[in-house]
């Protein structure tokens, strides 16, 4: 089957969903399944996730240059009232980067204790390259006093190649790989990763969706409560 794109899956699914799995049948370490990532198009509310154990939502925020999810500050509040941990991704096109880091900061208006995230994958041929990833990750680092988590997969892989990336090693990665392990990893950049996006609510392991519906569901190596303390994985520096 042919790889499918995230801006096809979010048409129809919500944000990222963490949640906790102690049986799925990994050894060691630990693995906290409670993490879920959401956007406008998906039906689950925050209530009803939290009622099923997940922990922690990483919303689309925003994509390119102009287009802004209508619904991520209604589910943040509703979000951080319940005490999830809260986290804004943006979606990466080949438009100007000044123009799509303003769109993201100004809009997300994300908070020191929120995920940051650069959403870096295939996208109908309008990809951001890796030249334009490296110059969004330094704006960011230049506005917020930190560097950005980093999404990806595929186009990911394809683009860093097996060469070292200095930047990108300190941003810490969201693996977006749907098999039975996170094959393939740019270890030559990340040892590991930091949460690994194991199913997109249609393939991938179990479980699969939120209260009965299709969901983007992530692993963290740790437990609840060790994910709560490294969240949101980077800090101002300064």
């Amino acid at each position: 089957m042919p790889p499918i794109s995230r801006r096809e899956l979010l048409k129809t699914m919500p944000a990222a969903l963490i949640v906790l799995l102690p049986d799925y049948g990994f050894s060691k370490p630990a693995l906290t399944n409670l993490i879920i990532d959401m956007h406008h198009g998906n039906p689950i509310e925050p209530s009803a996730a939290k009622s099923t154990g997940v922990v922690a939502i990483i919303h689309k925020a925003t994509e390119g240059g102009n287009f802004k999810d209508k619904k991520y500050h209604e589910q943040k509040e509703k979000a951080k009232a319940l005490g999830l941990l809260w986290g804004a991704y943006h979606f990466s096109n080949n438009s100007d980067v000044n123009l799509q880091v303003r769109n993201y900061l100004d809009y997300a208006k994300p908070e020191d204790d929120e995920i940051i995230c650069l959403d870096f994958e295939h996208n109908k041929g309008k990809e951001m390259t890796l030249v334009q990833a490296e110059q969004f990750i330094s704006t960011i680092y230049q506005q917020k006093g930190r560097y950005p988590m980093l999404y990806g997969g595929a186009w990911l892989r394809e683009q860093v190649g097996k060469r070292p990336n200095e930047l990108l090693a300190k941003c810490p990665l969201w693996y977006r790989r749907y098999a039975s392990r996170p094959r393939e990893l740019p270890t030559q950049i990340w040892p590991t990763y930091t949460l690994w996006q194991y199913t997109d609510g249609e393939v991938g392991g179990e479980p699969r969706s939120v209260g009965g519906l299709a969901c983007d569901r992530s692993f963290f190596q740790g437990s609840v409560e060790e994910l709560k303390k490294a969240w949101p994985f980077t800090r101002r520096t300064g």
